[in-house]
């Protein structure tokens, strides 16, 4: 996605000073390459010798209003981005303008095409259908603005008191009073009558032209909703449970069912009318801009956002990162993306399910998809390959939605995660169950490059301490999860918690702040975990919102997604962790090699040194943990060993083997095949 051009205010404090004699802001053009920002840095808090910069930064990242000219331009106010952007039909934007500051104010067109928009400084600020711009009046409360036909414009606050009137001269002053949450504001485009929705109260009041109010609707849901007119004077309301036409005789409301049935599950922000009678809304969860057909009854998706996005992964040998992205109807057009070296994203796999829920890649570079499949009474799980040559098939149907992805790279084994259990499948592709006790909230797996495999879990809720927060090993002989490092004394939000492995070998954690912090609002931070179950906080004043986090296969960058852009996280020097050191060299008295070859058909090697004289004990186990051969159980001397291990009578499949010297004890994977 392109940005084509765009016009920016002065900087604040010049234009303080030419306001200040009633100069006019004049408006810059430039031109912009690209929405992404490879290569920017960041400002993260890092340990020393680690830096951050931004990987792909999305044109749209929080879409919070939208407006509609009389010619059709329609502009989107974008509060993370600081921005008015404009939205075209072809899916590319054109930056309108960037305040200094914006926060969660309305826009609106009057009649002649002139833009309105509230500042977070009460400023109302006019760009002229010609481009140049102003500030157009000063103490106006505008989180939400609408014009009349003579161009006059009403705003209101958050939760305001009262609503005001800007005359076209740039007059301000107090139209009605008496409300006590009032939020947005709707202007008949036939008559001009001017109607008010209280958030608090659930009610809509219908403003005469003397300033009294009078009750019009009530009994409507107590949350973020909006109002609007069509250029034919219907009205309409829109909340999070759905659509309705409001009556402009008796305020009666007449349910829209379609957004209950197609854009479930979206957080809608605004909305408002083209010339022809369909409404565009912006979703604040996946950065979509969509529009609606009234008369059709057909939905299109102008601009398809990455906000949000529910997955991320690199994959070895194909360059760039990629990552899942939803779409909000339930017409299979989620997808996954490549952001490639130069910014620029490519589709990697197109028309999935709505929502992407885990992305991962193997050696080979043959993506696997976790997508949500809905059902009736709940949601199901299709897990999808894909390999580079773009060629994708459906592996299972999963029974419930499974929520994280990883590969075993020993074995190349595809793991996932479900309702109290972890899966896997084999290279014939059955799935085989691993019980996990930890009841599924936030649960999520990591693959470590050595075949370690991690869990992520907790139990409680949000309003309360952690039962059980933590991170769990796997242990593949006995086929059970032990708590490797308990979170639960770790000041963080149990909102959510993602981990990642890294090529160090250590385990990378990221989740909200201070738990008990009201609305969670505190930073974003990550945690690094050793495989001793050592914490430390690692990153803070991460972006909001963190999605998923892993580490890179070809050296220790450490990657995340948060509000539809990716970040990486590398050192200033390629220095070797200690902790990786002690899996590639025996720096103690005993060390437990990789089988070699692995896999193998039908014979391997198994060697093992001890520098002291001991008991060994080498059994072979097959997947559900039952004994299947034992190679060594005798004492020994010091020196290196090795085992020829011949499973020429044995079934193609997984199996591990563990080796007890004296008080060392270590267990590896090894795969026959055919």
């Amino acid at each position: 996605m392109k940005i084509r051009s765009c016009r920016y205010f002065l900087s604040q404090s010049k234009r303080y000073d030419l306001f200040l004699y009633g100069f006019i802001c004049f408006v810059l053009v430039i031109k912009i390459e690209s929405s992404s920002a490879e290569g920017n840095s960041v400002d993260f808090t890092l340990p020393e010798g680690y830096h951050a910069d931004a990987v792909y930064t999305p044109s749209l990242q929080s879409p919070m209003r939208v407006a509609i000219s009389p010619s059709g331009d329609i502009c989107v106010v974008d509060i993370r981005g600081e921005n008015i952007l404009q939205i075209h039909e072809n899916g590319d934007i054109t930056e309108y303008a960037k305040p200094t500051t914006l926060f969660h104010q309305g826009i609106a067109f009057d009649h002649e095409g002139n833009l309105y928009f509230a500042d977070g400084h009460d400023r109302l600020w006019k760009i002229t259908s010609m481009g140049s711009a102003s500030i157009f009046a000063l103490g106006v409360k505008g989180f939400s603005l609408d014009a009349d036909p003579s161009g006059s414009i009403f705003a209101v606050g958050y939760q305001g008191a009262y609503i005001q009137k800007v005359t076209p001269n740039g007059r301000v002053s107090t139209y009605a009073s008496g409300f006590h949450g009032a939020c947005d504001v709707g202007v008949n485009p036939l008559n001009g009558d001017v109607y008010v929705l209280d958030w608090l109260d659930g009610v809509i009041w219908k403003v005469h032209s003397n300033g009294t109010i009078e009750q019009w609707t009530s009994g409507l849901p107590k949350d973020a909703s909006y109002i609007a007119f069509s250029p034919t004077g219907n009205f309409y309301h829109m909340a999070f449970s759905g659509l309705s036409e409001v009556s402009t005789t008796n305020g009666n409301t007449t349910p829209v069912n379609w957004i209950q049935q197609d854009w479930a599950g979206m957080c809608l922000k605004d909305l408002d009318f083209d010339s022809q009678g369909r409404f565009v809304a912006v979703d604040h969860t996946y950065s979509h801009v969509l529009r609606y057909d009234m008369t059709e009854q057909t939905a299109e998706v102008l601009y398809f956002g990455t906000g949000n996005s529910s997955a991320l992964a690199v994959a070895p040998n194909q360059g760039g990162v990629f990552f899942g992205i939803s779409h909000p109807l339930c017409s299979g057009d989620g997808r996954v993306v490549k952001v490639e070296d130069d910014g620029s994203i490519t589709t990697f796999i197109d028309d999935l399910l709505p929502e992407v829920n885990a992305l991962a890649f193997n050696a080979e570079g043959v993506g696997f998809v976790s997508t949500m499949l809905p059902v009736p009474g709940g949601y199901r799980s299709k897990i999808l390959k894909s390999s580079p040559d773009g060629t994708t098939e459906e592996l299972i149907t999963l029974p419930y939605t499974s929520k994280s992805l990883a590969i075993d790279p020993d074995t190349g084994f595809l793991w996932g995660t479900g309702e109290s259990e972890i899966w896997y499948l084999d290279g014939s592709g059955n799935r085989h169950i691993i019980p996990f006790s930890i009841p599924e909230h936030g649960e999520n797996i990591t693959f470590t490059p050595d075949g370690t495999l991690y869990a992520y879990a907790i139990t409680s809720d949000i309003n309360s301490p952690p039962v059980a927060q933590g991170v769990y090993q796997y242990d593949p002989v006995h086929q059970i999860f032990g708590l490797t490092a308990d979170l639960t004394t770790v000041n963080l939000c149990n909102i959510t918690g993602f981990i990642g492995g890294g090529q160090d070998g250590f385990i990378y954690w990221v989740g909200y702040g201070d738990r008990y912090t009201p609305n969670h609002s505190a930073d974003m931070h990550m945690l690094r975990i050793s495989s001793e179950g050592d914490v430390m906080l690692f990153g803070q004043q991460l972006p909001i919102d963190p999605l998923s986090v892993t580490g890179c296969w070809d050296n220790t960058d450490i990657y995340f997604s948060s509000g539809g852009g990716i970040y990486r996280i590398y050192e200033e020097t390629n220095v070797t962790d200690a902790n990786n050191q002690k899996n590639e060299n025996p720096t103690s008295d005993f060390f437990l090699f990789q089988n070699y070859p692995n896999p193998f058909n039908p014979s391997t090697n198994i060697e093992y040194i001890l520098t002291k004289p001991c008991k060994v004990n080498l059994i072979v186990y097959n997947t559900v943990g039952q004994v299947f051969k034992e190679l060594v159980n005798s004492n020994q001397q010091p020196g290196q060993y090795s085992i020829d291990l011949n499973l020429q009578e044995a079934p193609s499949g997984l199996y591990f083997y563990e080796i007890k010297m004296g008080d060392f004890q270590a267990a590896k994977k090894m795969m026959r095949i055919e």
